[in-house]
């Protein structure tokens, strides 16, 4: 009798559990979509409460963060990997390891070239040092979160992902309260990874089913894919640091944010779209609808939000970051283009490369390397650096659909 009542419940609830499974998806989805928000949050107090210069200052902080961050992303990815392989224990352990050594050659990295960083950006070195310290444990815990990933244990990924950023955004506005300064930012960005990182740890599930790997990305193609996102998203404004005053460095920091509000958003909503997509290899026709629904709703989002940059800079600039900042209120709606253009061949080189398609993978790396290169050569104002982004831009897009065109062009024939 108790098999029987094992049996009916299994069968019973199968429909029941599918949708709590969906739900967590969506809640992992709603976690990104605060996270991004929060940490919109979080400049935005910092450059209201500090002013552009001393915003310039945390710019240089937050960036180099973001590019961190690409690494932490890569060590996730990578774990989530290994718990789907045999000998996942193993292999998840020897990750760890690595990620501990990845994190503090980082570190050192951060302090040993604090005097170096300091004469290049003209900031204090001590939030370098801080900064360095908070990295060593962000690389392991993007391990852990690549575990909860594997296990589908997305409630608890979200929960991590918003604690960290909370804990940003409460200690951007204690630091403003407080009357204190830079380093003490640095020091909260620290801590929350800290803590992130101390309530991460979750022991990964022996995997009997090892079928699903061969479906994964290569790892190699994925890191330089990364890497040029990396530079297309932050060189320009590192090296507008280097070039321009503070003030002006810090106007273009908050410019960068907000310009890039409508990539972030059209990324995350379009993970739902991608994930569709995905699912709908077998059946060309759904497959089609998919891929032209998603590239449908990124444009679509794109193209209003420049239009809002457009229409009413004034109001975006001073919501956000306060009157300081009204001179790049002309040029707004450029970088929100500039952006959205790119969320479209963020998408498509996605697509591709799960396919196993890598030339969008070497565009976007050639792109990146581009930018930086024009921008050394062409950056006496700040349209200068604009217009070689658009350049920049408007040429990886034309390659990326072109290489897109021709693949489907050959499918057909």
């Amino acid at each position: 009798m108790g098999v029987l009542q094992r049996s009916g419940f299994t069968t019973t609830h199968i429909p029941l559990m599918r949708r709590l499974k969906q739900l967590t998806k969506f809640w992992l989805l709603g976690g990104m979509l605060l996270v991004n928000l929060a940490n919109y949050g979080v400049a935005s107090v910092l450059g209201r409460g500090l002013g552009p210069a001393a915003y310039a200052q945390i710019n240089v902080i937050m960036t180099l963060f973001g590019l961190a961050t690409l690494g932490s992303s890569f060590f996730q990815i990578q774990a989530a990997r290994a718990s789907l392989s045999l000998n996942n224990h193993a292999k998840l352990r020897q990750l760890r390891q690595i990620a501990w050594v990845v994190g503090a050659l980082n570190g050192l990295l951060c302090a040993g070239l604090a005097g170096f960083w300091q004469n290049l950006f003209g900031t204090s070195p001590t939030p370098l040092l801080l900064l360095g310290f908070g990295l060593i444990s962000y690389y392991p815990l993007g391990v852990e979160r690549g575990i909860m990933q594997s296990q589908a244990a997305f409630g608890r990924l979200a929960g991590n992902l918003l604690l960290e950023t909370m804990i940003r955004l409460a200690g951007a506005i204690i630091v403003l309260k407080l009357g204190l300064g830079v380093p003490s930012v640095s020091a909260v960005f620290a801590g929350s990874l800290l803590a992130a990182w101390s309530l991460s740890y979750i022991k990964p599930a022996i995997t009997e089913n090892v079928g699903s790997t061969s479906q994964l990305q290569p790892l190699g193609p994925l890191g330089l894919r990364m890497l040029g996102q990396g530079l297309i998203l932050n060189s320009d404004l590192l090296l507008v640091t280097l070039w321009f005053s503070q003030h002006i460095a810090g106007q273009y920091a908050a410019l960068g944010l907000i310009g890039r509000l409508g990539f972030f958003v059209s990324s995350t909503v379009a993970t739902l779209g991608f994930a569709k997509l995905l699912r709908a290899d077998k059946a060309k026709t759904e497959q089609r609808q998919a891929f032209w629904q998603s590239v449908a709703m990124i444009l679509g989002i794109g193209i209003i939000f420049s239009l809002a940059c457009w229409a009413m800079p004034n109001l975006l600039i001073k919501g956000l970051f306060g009157s300081a900042y009204l001179p790049i209120a002309g040029v707004l709606w450029r970088y929100a283009a500039i952006a959205g253009g790119y969320a479209v061949v963020n998408f498509l080189v996605a697509y591709q490369a799960a396919q196993q398609r890598q030339s969008g993978v070497w565009l976007t790396l050639g792109a990146g390397l581009g930018q930086v290169v024009l921008l050394i050569a062409a950056h006496q104002t700040i349209n200068h650096v604009l217009n070689v982004q658009a350049l920049i831009m408007l040429g990886l897009l034309a390659t990326v659909c072109l290489s897109e065109w021709l693949e489907r062009t050959k499918n057909r024939a």
